[in-house]
């Protein structure tokens, strides 16, 4: 199954960790992504879910060319027509100077796709009722324009 992540809703910043105004250990960004079942070209044209996604600091590595990178505790769930689908992995975020300079309290901020999903990342997939009651599997983020997220599922028992 593949799903595209077509835009992003709203995304916000919580600054609670720490409380020092910009994005450190602990921090974190929650997001809302619609979300469409479909792919190709035209897949974004009519979204059929949502990924309501949240990406918990555990480490800043680096800066580059003025793009701070995020090494992320990611966990999200696809809430689709035909049931829900829990994602947990290790994540990325990067995030751009000028996003950087927006970040100076907890709130919403502006974020795009390419920040929330810089580079291909694996994640442990988990079915939430529906027609994904008790299975399990994996995940496979790619970036891209849009994104996409290639699942294989597992029945459970």
């Amino acid at each position: 199954m593949t799903l595209t992540l077509c835009k992003v809703q709203r995304a916000s910043f919580d600054d609670s960790a720490s409380d020092d105004g910009r994005p450190t250990v602990g921090d974190s960004w929650t997001y809302t992504v619609n979300v469409s079942t479909a792919t190709g070209p035209k897949a974004c044209d009519e979204a059929t879910g949502q990924f309501f996604g949240v990406e918990e600091i555990v480490q800043e590595q680096s800066v580059d060319a003025g793009v701070s990178k995020f090494l992320t505790n990611f966990q999200g769930t696809f809430v689709l027509p035909d049931g829900n689908l829990q994602l947990r992995s290790m994540g990325f975020v990067t995030i751009k100077a000028e996003e950087m300079a927006e970040m100076n309290r907890t709130g919403p901020v502006a974020l795009g796709l390419g920040d929330l999903f810089p580079k291909q990342h694996e994640a442990s997939v988990i079915g939430q009722g529906g027609a994904y009651t008790g299975q399990i599997g994996s995940a496979v983020v790619e970036p891209g324009n849009p994104p996409v997220v290639q699942l294989k599922l597992f029945q459970r028992f």
